[in-house]
């Protein structure tokens, strides 16, 4: 385990060195959630609106500012790592080494996911006082706890996940292009540009059960109170099934991969 906990020292070690590069991402991470907020306040203020789906205007700026922080515990990354492994003929030399692959790449995203959030954590704290009448948020003990978990397993679900649109890359010439469009589609679909309510009710009951919901959009809603403990609950168990499924179709394809990789002379 001491192995891969190496990762955080060596991506603190980076952020240290490169302070400067750190501020200046900071900032352009946060250029988009600026006109994002200022366009919510524009449309409910100017046209007197007081909720929209249930959300009124506090709700909605305290989601962005709050999921600003949670996506960073995306792991995309890992599925662009395995693709790179894959197509530039790096795979051989990594089955050499005496650690897990998937242990590797996944500490290593979660110590970046870290380390991006801090910085990110430390800006919203400090917009807080500036934008303190338009924040909302209810905390609870059993709430902060399901936040702590939705963001451990928003972190293996996606890492998991990508993992899977990684290994495509046995087999696609291309799947960067797909990488992306699948990243495209997980932005949408876990609420980054607007909130799932937003949408018809049927379309958010169902989206609300399916894996990427939890990349954002479910342990925001926690932050802001939607959710009693029991349907924290049952989405706990929904997510923990994915967990499972993406886990054993990652195997499956990684066992197949690596065959059809041997013979083809990779």
């Amino acid at each position: 385990m001491a192995k891969y906990l190496y990762n955080f020292y060596i991506k603190i070690k980076n952020i240290k060195q490169y302070r400067f590069n750190t501020l200046l991402k900071v900032v352009f991470w946060n250029l988009e959630m600026f006109i994002t907020i200022l366009f919510w306040i524009v449309i409910y203020e100017s046209n007197g609106i007081d909720q929209v789906k249930g959300f009124d205007l506090k709700d909605t700026i305290t989601y962005f500012l709050v999921f600003s922080m949670l996506s960073k515990f995306l792991l995309t990354s890992s599925g662009f790592y395995y693709n790179d492994l894959i197509r530039n003929g790096k795979l051989n030399g990594v089955l050499l080494k005496p650690y897990s692959i998937n242990l590797s790449v996944f500490f290593g995203g979660f110590a970046d996911a870290i380390i991006e959030c801090i910085p990110q954590f430390i800006f919203v704290l400090i917009l807080v006082p500036f934008l303190y009448s338009y924040i909302s948020f209810e905390f609870k003990i059993i709430n902060f706890i399901f936040l702590t978990l939705f963001i451990l397993i928003s972190a293996v679900l996606s890492h998991i996940i990508w993992s899977v649109v990684g290994c495509l890359a046995f087999w696609l010439e291309e799947a960067i292009a797909v990488m992306w469009s699948v990243e495209i589609l997980f932005s949408f679909m876990s609420g980054e540009y607007l909130p799932l309510d937003f949408f018809p009710n049927c379309m958010t009951r169902v989206v609300e059960f399916l894996p990427w919901s939890c990349f954002g959009y479910i342990p925001t809603k926690i932050v802001l109170g939607h959710y009693n403990y029991i349907i924290m609950l049952k989405l706990l168990s929904i997510n923990v099934f994915w967990i499972l499924f993406f886990g054993g179709l990652y195997k499956m394809l990684w066992k197949k991969g690596n065959k059809y990789y041997s013979a083809i002379g990779g």
